[in-house]
């Protein structure tokens, strides 16, 4: 399920519905990133790539300033149900290793699924394009 920075090509290659998550991702990013972007940043460790059926998700070591770590859950999409299950893998993984938690900034619907596997909302992403 979670794939080591050396297979992250291969397995995209061999899964096209990766790339197409992966691409409707970068798309819905608002020019935060590129797939290159993103490719570049898990073939070097900077993220983790997690796949499982036909879903995926994109997770990222966050250091704060206090020493706090939290893994944070930068691409969730696909099978909702999948994710679900998912989602307790990770944070099986990020117990294990010492993080503090996981967070992540998601569209609403999030908050509800979120809510029904033990998260709370504390904060809200809102964002606005100046052009």
């Amino acid at each position: 399920m979670r794939v080591p920075p050396d297979d992250v090509i291969p397995t995209l290659q061999e899964n096209e519905k990766y790339i197409d998550l992966l691409a409707d991702a970068v798309e819905r990013s608002n020019g935060r990133q590129t797939f290159q972007t993103l490719v570049t940043e898990l073939v070097t460790s900077k993220a983790t790539l997690w796949v499982r059926k036909n879903s995926l998700i994109v997770t990222q070591l966050l250091t704060y300033p206090t020493g706090a770590r939290w893994l944070s859950v930068r691409i969730g999409t696909g099978d909702m149900r999948t994710l679900k299950a998912m989602i307790g893998k990770i944070e099986q993984y990020a117990k294990s290793r010492g993080y503090d938690g996981l967070e992540s900034t998601a569209r609403p619907g999030w908050s509800r699924v979120g809510k029904a596997l033990g998260y709370k909302t504390s904060h809200l992403f809102i964002e606005k394009e100046l052009s």
